[in-house]
């Protein structure tokens, strides 16, 4: 434990920032010297507004620009200073030093290269260790914070944290690392600033530390007069009389009479960051209203925050083709008109300022981005994302291209749901976090074999020196070599330590005066390929190359695509993004959902082993993955098991942890379905014939899928179509519907309401295992949470009907009633701002933790993100989504971290569930009839026929009625496979679970801290992204590569030591521990490539590396200690009974002699029955939850479940060779960890 002060480690850590930024300060000086020619520069200003100056070696044109060919003229628009020519003769300095590894600080390794994963975990993270002794950051946090400091070329993250984690108070503390070298650009939903700066800036009345280090209103604040104010802070924050002012206007707003407002006008001065300064809590009263609004303009200054919930308008002149859109926002429909005013403003100003840098960019590096050379932030990237895919949101597409074209940027993207709704999102996550990639490809006329080739390139091009080449590929086409190279970023060379015996090829910063030129970059791959082959063979050839116009060269740096090999049609200098992937000579846009399912997911809902190899490979650095804060666990409350598991819905993945019911249809509401569904069968024969895709503008069943939910007898105001002029007169035509289902009391849980809506039927059966008998009658005993994708008639409206019929009133919040009783309220998009925050407050309310004032929250989706309920106890979904992310948003509402800590232990848990309305089952009379008869609600009409009757009673005349009814039931059954709008849509829902698991799964596995944020899970630990010392020297992906020609690039073939094939499918493979452990591994592993043949052997050589990768590892075999751990599922029988807070990690068995004997002493393994057999069961490791610590449980200790069970340490365990005599038991008691005396 260090014995610093706590102030003193915040000052240490401030220094390491000051080192950074003085560093970065150099090499930006001297770029700006070198690099900028004074005919590019602005009149006004040589430096872009609050972005620093890199380099001036990146030029691009606009997508859309033809391709030149050497014979054809290369215009002469654009003239940089020339720049000399390097010979290849020049003579090499004989003074120079050898390099040595040691000497070179921020030593990296490029995230494309295998030894990158053993750099991260044996380098990188070992150095966030001491980084943590002196730091209130958590290791995970500390990670973000070095991984994208200025001293490294890492570019961007996805920042994947679960719930608890603190992603908020990651990305500021990056930010703050960051400030003073960068603008910081945050991008986010307007409705979650306000959290955004409250993480920043603390609250010491709440106790909440805030995550700025400056601008933290923990800090000491010492008032100055805006005359004294220190120049650079002042600079800084842009401070002046009109700030003075506008805080001041701010904070006036905020007292409550005349004489606070007089005193707030007569402040003539700031507060500024000083030791010696007052505390926030030893203000007085106007003061803090003076401060606090001080804070909340410096960090808007600081943070620049950008809203994408709507987006600013951008203007047509900044990216071709775009046109601005004049329909306004459906997110400003949820604010006031004041907020919706003020934001709309906000916008106008962030444009100006937006097309001023981006202007500022174009003119003096020719980047097509307002970004340059600037910090990133988005906060849920998801829906950032989502925006980007909407056809309709042409300025996401503007935004999206200029991160995509930024340079020397850090990108900070945080999310916990990276996938929402289509695969291809991913796509344009990680496009926009890796930039801009350019190729210069050169073909050459040799036979020399391509592994050669690449092994001579790597010793000429980095051993023991710099090189300006950051990654190379060589591959063969139609008989010539294609060698592929991307230049190194800005400030940083590659280099290979001759003494390095695997070849790590590592990234450093530069110590070189000047920044590298692209010259300087060609001339030193040519004077590398001189050395394997002639000039005349290369193409283009140097004598070529050096014989190129400047305006020539110009258009190569511009971007403007080149081929000088006609032949082979290979573009020399290619642009593309990360996500764009050449199949068979056509380079393929992964980010249309189209091309990303048919290329990745082949008409499956998994991935083929290749191209999940090729994901991993290519997201390989680009993701932070950290599952849920581990010690939070215990503040969760308990999801409890599903009750209802329907045969139709069980084999489905959603319904794990959900009650998913089938509510089958009564007549009347078959009969109204049947109407609808005809409508609609027209219309999407229609749109089928106008060739409609996925994302057009129409119904998607929208009227059939209100029915499933609910049916009314009187629907005129439903059917009629609703114009400008009968607008008014259908609303009173519901108006009067309504009422008469008040009057009539239809509705009623012992009236019609399981006729007119059998899903809320159930819904109000299960809501009243909530409430208990009183004297005044039924009281609430806990709370529900209620969600509808329809706000009216057909959901949460309809809802509201069925509890005002069931004797349940709506809650006041101009007036909230003081009594006891049976409640509902809203949050949704109707309400204003104010009503909302009434609501929310009111129903968290301590004293109303049972519900006894409000029972029943009501949600649409504007409610279902940035909200938190306390103690509910039923979540209802009326009706499937299109996606589950949108389930999930609304289950986590509920679900929150210490949202029930007001409950008892045994109240904290959380009952789910959706409601699937179902068609009556049946594609012929008999099966239909039988179907209609099981109604447990008794909801058909039907006549009372024997079962060998059924085809006669139909045919006969009095029965035709009856007969067309099961017609009808059978036809429509037989269009739609069995499936009504609400099971087709579920079943969508479901298939996209399933895709999005699987690319969850893929991100998880290729972060940079898989390995070490992934210990307490084997399953998904053991397929983290892993590679043998022996491939130090490989890359393991080069941009744009296929997984067809993944393969070229593993070019060392590893054999294991010890591999053994049991047939079918289980391999053992030797392996050794951190203890030296003599170790085997058991892995199940099912390759289309490998054929079994007898029993040991395989009829190919299997590759160990994706045995790992591809395969589940089933137990460990421990030779020395005769033991065998065997990784059990999660889902484990002995969980329930040992709570929340433990769960079985591994069942223990020991090795019988006969095993030795007849399969190990004889080199070889038996199969996994033979092994694992019930005599042989010793006990479980168990996973203490909480703090991932591990303890040993004998089978003597499976006690029936009101007894007590009895654990071990398990690494006391061990070093007491296995035996518990001498141990101090633990022991697990109603799930609760007891030491025992």
């Amino acid at each position: 434990m260090s014995d610093k002060k706590p102030e003193q480690e915040f000052i240490d850590e401030k220094e390491d920032d000051r080192e950074e930024r003085e560093e970065f300060d150099k090499k930006k000086g001297e770029g700006l010297a070198l690099e900028l020619d004074d005919s590019l520069q602005d009149e006004e200003s040589n430096f872009s507004p609050a972005s620093p100056v890199y380099e001036l070696n990146s030029w691009r044109e606009e997508p859309d620009t033809p391709i030149y060919t050497p014979d054809e003229s290369l215009s002469d628009d654009f003239e940089p200073a020339s720049e000399a020519v390097e010979s290849d003769d020049e003579p090499e300095d004989p003074s120079a030093e050898i390099i040595q590894l040691e000497d070179l600080d921020n030593t990296t390794i490029s995230q494309h290269r295998k030894a990158y994963v053993n750099y991260i975990n044996d380098n990188f993270y070992e150095s966030l260790k001491d980084l943590k002794k002196t730091s209130s950051l958590n290791i995970y946090q500390l990670l973000v914070k070095k991984y994208l400091s200025l001293n490294t070329p890492y570019r961007g993250l996805l920042v994947y944290h679960g719930l608890g984690t603190g992603k908020t108070a990651t990305a500021i503390s990056l930010a703050e690392g960051l400030n003073g070298q960068m603008r910081i650009n945050t991008l986010l939903p307007a409705s979650l600033e306000g959290n955004f700066i409250g993480e920043i800036m603390g609250d010491p009345i709440k106790g909440k530390m805030g995550w700025g280090e400056e601008i933290n209103i923990k800090n000491n604040w010492k008032f100055v007069g805006l005359s004294d104010i220190d120049d650079e802070f002042k600079e800084k924050y842009k401070l002046d009389g009109k700030v003075l002012r506008s805080i001041q206007n701010l904070s006036v707003k905020e007292c409550d009479n005349n004489s606070d407002k007089k005193k707030v006008k007569s402040i003539r001065g700031l507060y500024i960051p000083d030791k010696d300064g007052q505390l926030y809590e030893e203000l007085d009263d106007i003061h803090k209203i003076f401060l606090k609004q001080e804070i909340f303009y410096l960090i808007k200054t600081k943070y620049n925050f950008i809203h994408y919930n709507p987006f600013p308008k951008v203007k047509t002149t900044s990216i071709e083709g775009f046109k601005e859109d004049d329909e306004e926002d459906e997110d400003l429909y949820l604010l006031d008109e004041k907020d919706k005013k003020r934001l709309l403003t906000n916008n106008a100003m962030i444009v100006k300022d937006l097309e001023k840098r981006l202007k500022f960019n174009k003119k003096n590096f020719n980047v097509e981005s307002p970004f340059y050379g600037e910090c990133v932030i988005i906060d849920e990237v998801h829906n950032f994302v989502r925006e980007i895919l909407n056809p309709s949101s042409k300025p996401s597409k503007v935004f999206y291209e200029w991160i995509v074209n930024a340079e020397n940027v850090k990108l900070v993207f945080l999310s916990g749901t990276p996938i929402i709704n289509k695969p291809a999102e991913i796509a344009v996550l990680y496009n926009m976090l890796k930039g801009l990639i350019k190729i210069y490809s050169f073909t050459i006329i040799s036979d020399i074999d391509t592994e050669i080739v690449t092994k001579k390139l790597n010793d000429i091009f980095y051993e023991n020196k710099l090189s300006n080449i950051e990654l190379f590929y060589v591959e063969r086409n139609k008989g010539k070599l294609v060698i592929s190279f991307i230049q190194e970023r800005t400030n940083y060379e590659s280099f290979k330590n001759p003494d390095d015996k695997d070849g790590i090829v590592y990234t450093i910063q530069s110590k070189r005066e000047g920044i590298k030129s692209f010259d300087e970059f060609i001339n030193e791959i040519y004077k590398g390929l001189h050395e394997l082959f002639k000039d005349e063979n290369i193409t283009p050839s140097k004598d070529f190359y050096d014989n190129l116009s400047q305006s020539g060269k110009n258009n190569l740096l511009k971007g403007k695509p080149v081929i000088y090999d006609k032949k082979l049609n290979i573009t020399f200098n290619r642009r593309q993004k990360l996500f764009d992937i050449l199949e068979d000579d056509i380079m393929i846009d992964m980010t249309d959902n189209e091309n990303f399912m048919r290329y990745f997911f082949e008409g499956r809902v998994e991935i083929p082993e290749k191209k999940r190899i090729l994901m991993k490979r290519m997201l390989m650095g680009l993701t932070s993955y950290y599952p849920i804060d581990r010690s939070s666990i215990v503040d969760m409350p308990i999801v409890k098991d599903p009750e209802y598991i329907s045969d139709d819905f069980k084999n489905h993945m959603i319904v794990k942890n959900m009650n998913v019911v089938p509510c089958m249809m009564s007549q009347t509401q078959f009969e109204k379905y049947m109407e609808m569904y005809s409508k609609e069968k027209a219309i999407d024969a229609f749109a089928r014939m106008n060739n409609y895709d996925e994302n057009s503008p129409f119904h998607y069943h929208m009227r059939t899928r209100q029915t499933c939910n609910i049916v009314y007898i009187d629907d005129d105001f439903r059917t009629t179509k609703k114009t400008d002029d009968n607008s008014e007169e259908i609303e009173n035509l519901k108006a009067r519907s309504f009422q008469k289902i008040l009057d009539d009391n239809s509705l009623r849980i012992d009236k019609d309401l399981k006729i007119l809506s059998p899903k809320m039927f159930q819904i109000m059966n299960n809501i009243n295992r909530f409430t208990k008998e009183s004297e005044s009658g039924k009281i609430p005993t806990g709370k529900i949470l209620f969600y509808s994708d329809f706000r009216s008639d057909g959901g949460s409206e309809a809802f509201e009907l069925v509890l005002k019929s069931n004797g349940y009133e709506k809650f006041n919040h101009k007036d909230p009633q003081k009594e006891k009783g049976k409640r509902y309220t809203f949050i949704t998009g109707s309400e204003g701002p104010e009503e909302r925050s009434i609501n929310k407050e009111y129903f968290n309310d301590e004293k109303n933790k049972y519900g006894e004032y409000i029972q029943i929250m009501i949600i649409s989706s504007a409610g279902a993100e940035g909200i938190s309920l306390t103690c509910v106890r039923q979540v209802h979904i009326l009706e499937p989504f299109w996606n589950y992310v949108r389930i999930d948003q609304v289950l986590g509402r509920a679900i929150r971290m210490k949202s029930h800590e007001q409950l008892t232990k045994q109240e904290r848990n959380v009952e789910q569930y959706l409601y699937i309305c179902t068609l009556p089952k049946g594609t012929n009379l008999e099966s239909t009839y039988k179907s209609l008869k099981a109604d447990p609600y008794q909801t058909w009409t039907i006549p009372n026929f024997e079962d060998s009757e059924i085809k006669t009673q139909c045919s006969k005349r009095e029965n035709k009625d009856f007969k067309d009814i099961l017609d009808n039931i059978i036809r429509v059954n037989v269009d739609t496979n069995g499936e009504s709008a609400d099971n087709h849509l579920f079943e969508i829902m479901e298939r996209k679970y399933k895709v999005s698991l699987e690319i969850n799964s893929i991100i998880k596995e290729s972060s940079l801290d898989c390995i070490q944020h992934t210990r307490d899970d084997p399953e998904l630990n053991d397929k983290c992204i892993r590679f043998s010392d022996k491939l130090s020297g490989e890359i393991a992906y080069f941009p744009g590569i296929s997984a067809k020609v993944l393969e070229n690039i593993d070019i060392v073939q590893l054999k294991a030591k010890y591999l053994y094939h049991i047939k079918p499918n289980v391999y053992v493979i030797s392996a050794s521990n951190d203890q030296g452990n003599n170790l085997f591994i058991y892995y199940e592993y099912a390759s289309n490539e490998t054929e079994s043949g007898a029993e040991g052997t395989t009829k190919e050589e299997v590759d160990i590396r994706y045995i790992r990768e591809k395969g589940r590892r089933l137990c460990d075999v421990y030779i020395d200690s005769m033991m065998i751990l065997n990784y059990v599922q999660k889902e484990h029988p002995y969980n329930k009974r040992l709570g929340k807070e433990f769960s079985v990690y591994q069942e223990i068995y020991t090795i019988k002699d006969n095993i030795i004997d007849e399969y190990i002493g004889l080199d070889k393994f038996p199969s996994l029955d033979k092994l694992l057999i019930k005599d042989s069961l010793q006990g479980y490791k168990l996973k203490y939850n909480v703090n991932d610590t591990f303890y040993y449980m004998g089978i003597d200790s499976i006690l029936p479940e009101v007894c007590i069970q009895r654990i071990y340490p398990y690494q006391i365990y061990i070093d007491e060779n296995y035996k518990t005599d001498n141990i101090k038991p633990r022991v697990i008691f109603n799930g609760n960890l007891y030491i025992k005396d």
